[in-house]
C-alpha cells in the first residue's frame, strides 16, 4: 500500500512538471502599445528676464514592438519640448525641455507637457513642469524721506512711485510691479495703543476682503513697540488673491506701517528675504 501511495504522488509530480513546461513554452502575451516618461515632473530655476534657457533632457518609450507615432505640446509661452514628434519605440527616445524667464518676474510658474497619439488607444500622458524664478542680483538703494522723517533700503531695480505722497504714502514697485512695498504714515486723531490699532487694521480687512492671518508677533524694531502681521487676502469682488507682510510701528502719536505684498500669494517665497531685509532697513528719524 505504501508502494502504491508514493507511485500516485510520483506521477502527480511528474505531470505537474510537464504543465510546467508546456506553460512556459506557450508564447508570452505581447507588450500593450503606449507611451511612457521616465518622469512625470520637472523643475527649473532661473533668475527673473534671463533669455538664456535652462534645458533639461527626459526619456520616453514604447514597450511594444510596433511603434508609436506620438507629439508633444506645452501651454506656457515660457516652455518648449523639442522634437514635437516622431515615432516611439522600445528604444528610449530623448526629448529636450527649455524654460527661460525672458519676461518673468520673480514668482512660481507652472506648465504642462503633453505626449499623445493619433491612434485613440494610445492614452495621453501629462509632465508637469514647475519654474522658480528669483529676483535678479541687484544693489541696495535708500529712499530718504525728509518730508515724514524716515528712510529705508530697496532694490535699485525698483521704482519709487511718489504719487500719493502727500497722503504720506509712498510705494516701491518691483519690475512689472508685481511684488510691491508701500510705506504710509498715519496721523492719529485719538489715543490709541498699537495693539487696539492693529486690531482695528484687521478688522477692517475682514470687512473689505476674504481675509486670513497667517501669523502675528510682536517684536521692538529701533527700540520701540512694533507688531509684524503675515495674511493673504482678497477682493470680494474679485479672484486676485495677495500676501501681505505689515511692519506697525507707533512713535508717539502716530502709526507707520511698511506693507510688503505680492499678487498671486504663491510668489511669496521668492520675495521673503527681501521683504525681511527692507523691513529691518526701515528706520524712523527721530
Amino acid at each position: 500500500m505504501t508502494k502504491t501511495i508514493l507511485w500516485k504522488y510520483s506521477l502527480f509530480a511528474i505531470v505537474g512538471c510537464i504543465c510546467l513546461i508546456i506553460s512556459s513554452c506557450e508564447p508570452s502575451k505581447p507588450a500593450e502599445p503606449g507611451i511612457y516618461a521616465e518622469t512625470v515632473l520637472l523643475n527649473f530655476k532661473g533668475e527673473e528676464d534671463n533669455s538664456e534657457p535652462m534645458i533639461q533632457v527626459i526619456k520616453i518609450f514604447n514597450p511594444a514592438e510596433d511603434g508609436v507615432r506620438w507629439s508633444a505640446s506645452d501651454n506656457a509661452t515660457w516652455l518648449s519640448v523639442t522634437p514635437a514628434s516622431g515615432n516611439c519605440t522600445r528604444a528610449a527616445t530623448e526629448l529636450s525641455v527649455k524654460a527661460t524667464t525672458k519676461g518673468l518676474f520673480a514668482g512660481s510658474y507652472t506648465g504642462i507637457i503633453t505626449l499623445a497619439s493619433p491612434d485613440a488607444k494610445i492614452e495621453a500622458k501629462k509632465i508637469t513642469v514647475k519654474l522658480n524664478v528669483v529676483p535678479a542680483p541687484f544693489t541696495m538703494n535708500t529712499f530718504n524721506s525728509d518730508k515724514f522723517k524716515y528712510f529705508i533700503d530697496y532694490p535699485s531695480t525698483w521704482n519709487v512711485n511718489r504719487g500719493l505722497d502727500k497722503y504720506g504714502m509712498i510705494t516701491l514697485e518691483s519690475p512689472g510691479k508685481k511684488a510691491n512695498v508701500m510705506i504710509a504714515l498715519t496721523k492719529l486723531d485719538k489715543p490709541v495703543t498699537l495693539k487696539e490699532y492693529c486690531e482695528q487694521a484687521k478688522a477692517s480687512s475682514s470687512k473689505n476682503y476674504y481675509y486670513k492671518l497667517l501669523s502675528e508677533k510682536n517684536l521692538t524694531h529701533q527700540n520701540m513697540e512694533a507688531v509684524i502681521t503675515e495674511d493673504i487676502n482678497q477682493l470680494k469682488e474679485t479672484t486676485s488673491k495677495q500676501y501681505n507682510k505689515v511692519l506697525y510701528i507707533m512713535p508717539g502719536a502716530s502709526i507707520y506701517r511698511v506693507i510688503c505684498y505680492v499678487s498671486p500669494p504663491e510668489g511669496e517665497e521668492a520675495y521673503r528675504q527681501l521683504f525681511d531685509q527692507m523691513i529691518n532697513s526701515f528706520k524712523i528719524i527721530q
